[in-house]
């Protein structure tokens, strides 16, 4: 079971940096200088960039190594002879390379995590104070599920989904969040007419995570979207945030 949740989750996620490159939530570099982050010299980063490198291909179907060229003293370097970390950002020579390191790549704008961090508000701000924004942070919330043939231990599951948007604005804000559901909506698995934040009378529903809920939502719009009020000494990158719940269904 538990091994299916993982499975789950990181199918989750991988469909969540899809819906970024689709909706263009990327920004192409050329040229960039890359610095040793070892005493070695052996593995470089960006200076300055942060958010992940894209590791999908213009279709957003599949994934590739081929989204960066990497040049040493201008000259393209042998793909055999480095790995890329594309989730870290960084590139790992087999052994420290004789010249300046360059890179053009194509990175995030917005980062993926898994269930955003639980807790007093104090750990909750230290963890997002590493991040750049904006940020998806999604969770799967327990399960319930029916047995799926006779004879069979597997169950046919279904999931609720939380997507914790948080943005630097407003507009921001509402752009991802409206990519998010245009994009997650065709996905046969995923359906919105169920774990809502709100009840169509404005009670707390009770799929919901009644803790968080407790902080007050306003429910928009004919799709599961909530607009969190800002927490009390929450951390000031949560002022711009979103909610965004559906429900992963038949997932064996």
């Amino acid at each position: 079971m538990a091994s299916c949740a993982r499975n789950t989750s990181l199918s989750v996620e991988y469909r969540l940096w899809q819906i970024l490159v689709q909706a263009g939530w990327t920004l192409f570099v050329e040229g960039e200088a890359l610095v040793p982050v070892d005493p070695q010299a052996t593995t470089f980063q960006h200076p300055d960039i942060r958010q992940p490198w894209v590791f999908l291909d213009t279709s957003g179907k599949k994934a590739t190594r081929n989204r960066v060229d990497v040049y040493v003293d201008g000259t393209l370097a042998n793909r055999d002879d480095y790995t890329i970390d594309f989730l870290a950002g960084t590139v790992a020579f087999n052994t420290a390379p004789q010249g300046a390191v360059t890179v053009d790549f194509n990175y995030f704008v917005a980062n993926v995590v898994e269930n955003y961090p639980e807790g007093d508000d104090q750990v909750v701000a230290q963890t997002l104070e590493k991040w750049n924004l904006p940020a998806i942070a999604y969770g799967l919330t327990g399960f319930r599920g029916n047995a799926f043939a006779i004879g069979s231990t597997a169950l046919d599951r279904v999931y609720p989904l939380t997507i914790d948007v948080l943005c630097s604005d407003d507009g921001q804000k509402k752009d991802l969040a409206d990519d998010l559901v245009r994009y997650l909506q065709v996905i046969p698995l995923i359906d919105f007419s169920a774990h809502w934040a709100l009840t169509a009378s404005n009670e707390a529903d009770s799929i919901f995570n009644p803790t968080t809920q407790a902080l007050g939502f306003l429910r928009v719009g004919d799709l599961n979207v909530a607009w969190p009020n800002p927490r009390k000494g929450g951390s000031d990158k949560e002022k711009h945030r979103v909610l965004v719940t559906a429900t992963l269904k038949n997932v064996v």
